[in-house]
């Protein structure tokens, strides 16, 4: 990638523009806003006079004495404490961060490749910084070998940007960037699997598909997660139904256990959604009076017994009516059993068809009885308020309904 094109035409000689030494100087004040300032100006002229100077904005934000020993707690402190003390460095010092952004870009204009290392260790210390990614980015296949080191590094700190330095190789990609990112496939740490997995997404060739899929067996749900998102982003035809089947797989509720109680046996499974808990109950049948298969989930408990499908309880969403994003319908019948739990008070709400007011999708979901209720699409992810008022008729022992056709 060319420097030039990405951040425009620099100035090649170095004695044309007399403001250089005064903002080089700038530089070296300890006022980070002038500082700022001063980088973005040398940025724009593109003299190769500053270089060093700028180099020397990022290593004494690096230094800075309050960063080290936040870093040095995250070995010491306990991790959250420390994690806490660090953010609070990194807010106080937004004014150095801007500095250390406009230095990179400056560098990145110049295309020195003494920046390469100071702009990879900056990485350690603002993950977030879109400048210094950009910039290295802008260096291309000269910044692969240090980000390589770093990512293979066993320092702790180096371990602690890897998320960041492989994100940066998938955006420059070309063989040498892929060959690190799929050897960093098979590295120790989970995290720099996972890392590498997400970048191979990013560099959209088509010799990462094997790696990616043999990866889809990691011991680790984030890895094999990883490399199923990247694949999909590959869109590689013989990579699909290996995806399939690992969602299907990933979805599929664990069991827990089989309890039985006074009230009767329950047979308990742990899920990942809504979504998956009702398919599965789908498949499955009831033909007990007090049996219940019970799947948990963190969006409510679903469950099923002889009477058919029911939401243990309206989740706190669903009640927040103002949270709305569109006005869903009601496009089903409701079990006579659910309907009558619902309106004797047994049950806060009953199981009904319902359809996204902004995708037309449509899907059973837990309604309360007589009134609104939030419900969320599991095909676009919309919000839809549902008013079951006008559909029930009668009173609890005579109930009726009607959907319109």
């Amino acid at each position: 990638m060319s420097l030039r094109w990405l951040f425009g035409p620099t100035k090649k000689k170095e004695n044309e523009n007399p403001e250089v030494k005064k903002l080089i100087k700038t530089l070296k004040n300890k006022d980070w806003t002038e500082c700022e300032t001063a980088a973005r100006s040398l940025g724009k002229i593109g003299d190769a006079r500053a270089v060093q100077s700028l180099i020397d904005v990022i290593q004494n934000a690096i230094r800075d004495r309050g960063f080290v020993q936040a870093f040095a707690g995250l070995a010491t402190s306990p991790r959250q404490q420390a994690l806490y003390r660090l953010k609070q460095e990194m807010d106080r010092n937004k004014s150095m961060f801007a500095a250390c952004g406009a230095a990179a870009e400056a560098l990145a204009r110049i295309g020195d490749p003494r920046a390469i290392k100071p702009l990879v260790d900056f990485l350690t210390f603002d993950q977030r910084a879109p400048e210094v990614a950009t910039s290295l980015v802008a260096f291309g296949e000269p910044a692969v070998a240090q980000l390589s080191a770093t990512l293979k590094s066993a320092d702790p700190f180096d371990r602690m940007r890897h998320q960041s330095t492989a994100a940066v190789l998938g955006r420059i990609g070309g063989p040498q960037a892929m060959d690190v990112l799929i050897g960093a496939l098979k590295d120790s740490d989970l995290l720099v699997r996972e890392a590498a997995a997400k970048a191979l997404g990013q560099c959209g060739e088509a010799r990462a598909t094997e790696p990616l899929m043999a990866l889809l067996k990691d011991e680790s749900s984030k890895v094999h997660n990883a490399a199923a998102q990247s694949l999909e982003k590959l869109n590689i035809p013989s990579a699909q139904e290996p995806i399939v089947r690992k969602k299907r797989a990933m979805k599929t509720p664990k069991f827990v256990e089989k309890r039985r109680t006074p009230s009767g046996t329950y047979e308990v499974y742990r899920g990942s959604d809504a979504e998956s808990a009702r398919d599965f109950l789908k498949s499955k049948t009831v033909n007990e009076k007090q049996y219940y298969i019970k799947v948990e989930t963190s969006t409510g408990n679903w469950g099923k017994d002889i009477d058919g499908l029911y939401l243990e309880r309206l989740v706190p969403f669903q009640l927040e009516i103002n949270s709305a994003q569109c006005e869903g319908s009601i496009c089903g019948m409701p079990t006579p059993a659910g309907l009558q739990y619902a309106a004797n008070r047994i049950a806060d709400n009953f199981v009904v068809q319902v359809k996204c007011g902004k995708c037309g999708h449509k899907w059973e979901d837990g309604i309360g009885y007589k009134n609104m209720t939030v419900v969320r699409c599991p095909s676009c992810n919309s919000l839809n308020k549902v008013d079951s008022g006008p559909h029930i008729t009668g009173m609890p022992g005579l109930l009726g309904f009607k959907i319109e056709i």
